[in-house]
C-alpha cells in the first residue's frame, strides 16, 4: 500500500562535515543549456551569496569541513581506500569533539588522524610520506598522532 521511502542523490559520507548532502547554485545557464536572463543571473548571484554565508553555522563547523577536506586530499594524495579515509575522518571529528584541535593547525591534525588510520589498518605508510603530502614537519604529525592515542586511552572522562 504505502511506497518505500528512497532517497537520492549521492551517498552520504563521514568525509564530509553535513555528512554529504550539498547544493550547488548554477551560473550562466539553466538545467537544459540555455542562457539566462541578467536579471534572473543577479537573483542567481544573491542566492549564491547568501548560501556561502548560510553554509556553516560556527567556526567550529568551518574548521571541521576544512579538516575533512585536508583528510579526504592526504587519503586521495596517498591513494588510500575509502574504509580507511572514513575512519580518518571520523578520528578527526573526535579529535574535534574532544578540543584537541585549539592551539593546533588543521593541517597536522589531519595528517596525524590520516597516519593514525593507516596504523589501525596495517596500511605501510611511513610518517614522512604522510607529512610530505600533508605539507607539515614530521615531528608535528608524530606529536599530534600520540596526542590523540593518549586521548583515547584516557576514555571520556570529560
Amino acid at each position: 500500500m504505502f511506497k518505500e521511502c528512497e532517497r537520492t542523490g549521492a551517498p552520504l559520507t563521514a568525509a564530509r562535515h553535513n555528512r554529504g548532502p550539498s547544493t550547488e547554485i548554477g551560473r550562466g545557464t539553466d538545467a537544459k543549456g540555455n542562457e539566462i536572463s541578467g536579471q534572473k543571473r543577479r537573483r542567481l548571484a544573491r542566492m549564491r551569496r547568501e548560501q556561502t554565508r548560510g553554509r556553516w553555522r560556527s567556526k567550529a563547523e568551518r574548521n571541521l569541513a576544512h579538516g575533512l577536506g585536508e583528510v579526504r586530499r592526504l587519503a586521495s594524495a596517498l591513494d588510500l581506500s575509502d574504509s580507511v579515509r572514513d575512519q580518518a575522518c571520523q578520528l578527526f571529528r573526535s579529535a574535534q569533539n574532544e578540543d584537541l584541535l585549539r592551539g593546533r593547525s588543521i593541517e597536522a591534525i589531519a595528517a596525524a588522524t590520516v597516519y593514525g588510520a593507516c596504523r589501525c589498518n596495517g596500511r605501510s605508510r611511513l610518517v614522512d610520506d604522510v607529512s610530505e603530502m600533508a605539507r607539515v614537519a614530521e615531528s608535528r604529525v608524530t606529536s599530534h598522532e600520540r596526542l590523540q592515542i593518549a586521548e583515547r586511552r584516557a576514555g571520556p572522562s570529560r
